[in-house]
């Protein structure tokens, strides 16, 4: 949410409701909400 481009990838169940934790961003020095989006597919 800080939206410094930073990203984390992790692997969960697809059945389970999206994902959001409190990780730390090396960007901006502290903890930072992240929220599961969508992969971004070539089509």
């Amino acid at each position: 949410m800080a939206l410094t481009g930073y990203y984390k990838t992790f692997t969960r169940p697809r059945t389970h409701r999206p994902l959001s934790m409190l990780k730390y961003d090396p960007v901006v020095r502290k903890k930072v909400l992240f929220l599961e989006q969508k992969r971004g597919g070539s089509r």
